[in-house]
């Protein structure tokens, strides 16, 4: 015959046992950092799909697990009388009473659980690199926001966290594998659909100070076309050899070439130069630059400028497209390696072209009409992107 407090204490050692063990599991998937710790908690971090299970298989559903463990306790509280009816009882092998009830049933309960706890497992330790680069947010290229935090992705559209996974020695997320890199990721679905992202504010962007220094430099080297321009008008053939010269090697109206690479090797692109696309092979006149690329990250991400070999810190310019190439008068908004200075795409075919520009024959290239000038100033003053 055994009392009830013995009656009581070995099953409630077990399930608390049972507890820490799944706390455990849950701890080695990492996930405690972002779910509660109570019971429930602790078994739906563990990967249990339906917490109340247990205590529906108790059948004491819909109460307060506080409410459990009390109903359990107060047994070996009872009076005289029950404690008789659950010791006669135990001897029987038939039970112990309303108390012993709930506590069997919360037992078979928790063993149906501890069947169903499914942990996730560790990613291999070959997409550590990968998971670090992926940490952060993204944008991808329809639209949606995605939030990277340790090994779960949450999107925009209010599905997730989900788990990244290992899919045959790939990194896989929402059922895509990883078919791009890490810094410049493409997702690639069984159906051959793919998902490009960006990132939100992508690295070596955002630099006010590096703006500041970006547009200098461009107005600088535009003042140089407009002296050549000036020198050539005057017939100062003095002047234009000394001007050409220091155009050519990318001096400034203050002093010698910047020791930036990114200002020199842009040193030719301002603001009227004609050049056609490397890429595409269509003519144009750049309008405007920035000292990076500017755009939202689903543009970004549709476009490919996370691919680009230069990345989306290089430099952008915003470029008006012959109406040979490209009806209608079209803007880009085009990577500076993809920009190849040339002269005989001069005088380009555009009904835009009168309202931005002022022809330079003996150039070979267009001066910003006054319009555009004041639109230029007031990118510089603000430190704004361009926009007409």
């Amino acid at each position: 015959c055994h009392s009830p407090k013995r009656l009581l204490v070995s099953p409630l050692l077990s399930t608390f046992c049972l507890l820490v063990a799944s706390l455990g599991a849950m701890l080695a998937a990492g996930r405690c950092a972002t779910r509660g710790f109570g019971v429930r908690g602790v078994l739906r971090c563990a990967g249990v799909a339906d917490p109340t299970a247990p205590f529906r298989a108790a059948g004491v559903a819909g109460r307060p697990v506080a409410a459990v463990w009390r109903g359990c306790a107060g047994a070996a509280a009872a009076p005289s009388s029950t404690t008789a009816t659950s010791s006669s009882s135990s001897s029987g092998g038939g039970g112990g009473g309303a108390g012993a009830r709930v506590r069997r049933r919360l037992h078979e309960g928790m063993s149906v659980v501890a069947a169903s706890v499914a942990p996730h497992e560790a990613l291999p330790l070959e997409f550590e690199g990968s998971l670090e680069a992926l940490q952060g947010e993204w944008g991808d290229d329809i639209g949606s926001k995605i939030e990277i935090s340790g090994a779960e992705a949450r999107f925009s559209d209010g599905s997730g966290p989900w788990r990244f996974e290992d899919d045959g020695g790939s990194l896989a997320l929402r059922g895509a594998r990883l078919v791009g890199s890490a810094t410049a990721p493409v997702w690639k679905f069984p159906t051959g659909v793919e998902r490009r992202w960006a990132r939100a504010a992508p690295p070596g962007t955002g630099d006010r100070s590096w703006a500041a220094t970006f547009l200098k430099y461009k107005e600088d080297r535009l003042q140089f076309r407009r002296d050549l321009k000036a020198a050539f008008d005057a017939q100062d053939f003095e002047g234009v050899v000394s001007l050409k010269s220091a155009w050519e090697d990318g001096s400034t109206l203050s002093g010698p070439a910047p020791p930036q690479r990114a200002l020199v090797d842009g040193r030719a692109l301002v603001s009227g130069i004609c050049f056609r696309h490397r890429k595409f092979g269509y003519r144009a006149v750049l309008v405007a630059s920035e000292p990076w690329c500017s755009a939202p990250a689903d543009w970004r991400a549709r476009t490919g400028v996370p691919q680009l070999p230069r990345g989306e810190a290089q430099p952008f310019h915003h470029c008006l497209v012959d109406d040979r190439d490209r009806p209608g008068g079209q803007i880009t908004f085009v990577a500076e390696e993809n920009v190849e200075p040339c002269s005989l795409v001069y005088p380009i075919e555009s009904s835009l072209v009168d309202f931005l520009f002022g022809r330079c024959d003996v150039l070979g290239c267009y001066i910003p009409s006054q319009m555009l000038e004041a639109v230029l100033e007031r990118q510089r003053s603000s430190g704004k992107g361009f926009s007409l």
